[in-house]
Formats: C-alpha cells, sequence, structure tokens
C-alpha cells in the first residue's frame, strides 16, 4: 500500500463539473490522437468524497484511456449508481475502445510490486503506478475500483464514491 500524506476532508462534491474540467485539461492531448473525450454525466451528479484525491483518480484514468486508444478512437465516461450494503454508491466508468487488457495483466494491475509496463498505441510509456495510486485514493474515499476489458475491444475503468455521507455508528 502506498502512504499518501495529503490532506483528506471529505465533502459534497459535483462530480460533473469535476470530470468536465479534467476533461478540458486532456482535450488537447486528446486532439492530438484525435481521440474524442465525451462526458455522458447526468447534470450535478453529487457524491460524498474527497476533491483533489478525485482529480487525481480521474486523470490517472482518462489519461491512460487516451494513452490506450487507437487515433480517432472515443474514449466515454459515464454514471450510475448502485447500492451495496444498503449504501448508495456512484459509479464512474471511463470506457475506451482502445487495445484491452488481457487477463493475466488484470490480475497483476492494482497490486504493489507487481510489473504492469505496457506501451501506448503510438509508444507512449506506461508503468501501472498511477492505477495503484488511484486504487489507494478510492480506498481513501470509501469507494472501490475494478476494470473489465477485453484485448482488441478496449477497457472499461470503474470506481465507486459513496453518495452520501455514512451515518455514525
Amino acid at each position: 500500500m502506498i502512504q499518501t500524506s495529503m490532506e483528506f476532508d471529505l465533502n459534497y462534491i459535483d462530480m460533473s463539473s469535476v470530470i468536465n474540467n479534467v476533461i478540458k485539461t486532456y482535450n488537447n492531448v486528446a486532439m492530438l490522437k484525435d481521440i474524442k473525450v465525451y462526458s455522458h454525466i447526468d447534470y450535478k451528479t453529487e457524491c460524498y468524497g474527497n476533491e483533489e484525491t478525485l482529480k487525481i483518480i480521474l486523470r490517472n484514468l482518462i489519461n491512460n484511456a487516451i494513452k490506450f486508444t487507437h487515433r480517432s478512437g472515443n474514449v466515454n465516461i459515464y454514471n450510475n449508481y448502485i447500492t451495496k450494503n444498503d449504501e448508495i454508491y456512484l459509479q464512474i466508468c471511463i470506457s475506451d475502445d482502445g487495445i484491452g487488457i488481457d487477463n493475466e495483466l488484470i490480475s497483476k494491475l492494482f497490486k504493489v510490486g507487481e510489473k504492469v509496463r505496457k506501451m501506448g498505441t503510438e509508444q507512449e510509456f506506461g508503468t501501472g503506478l498511477g492505477l495503484i495510486i488511484c486504487k489507494e485514493l478510492i480506498t481513501k474515499n470509501n469507494g472501490e475500483i475494478w476494470v473489465e476489458s477485453k484485448v482488441g475491444k478496449g477497457s472499461d475503468f470503474y470506481f465507486t464514491i459513496p453518495r452520501r455521507k455514512k451515518p455514525l455508528v
């Protein structure tokens, strides 16, 4: 586990605004590969977490989606709500139509000490360290992260964040 030392205040966050701002940050990178990044996030989608860490998570996942998507491809970002243990979570999905990930590599993605080096579609270097950081930060936000992927078809990275502040027990 990687220890992060940043302040960690949890607050209500408008994820639609956060996601749209992160997309703007990566528009130039996406344009270099003629990749379109689309947000399908509902207006005023709210969750309870730490905004700065959620920005880091989104930057990592969107950057990876662009890195592993071929020219003229697409990256789509969706939201959904799921219930787990009587709690409602906001689920975010960053979906690309890129090169995909095989099952052996998927099993190593979020583990410290595993080698997951992989080159992007235009020889961009990837170490997998960003995904380990994402997992750590999502855990600190009381959420989970996982991936579904098919080689040659693309990847869907999902993460959850609580919809509301958890009541004190």
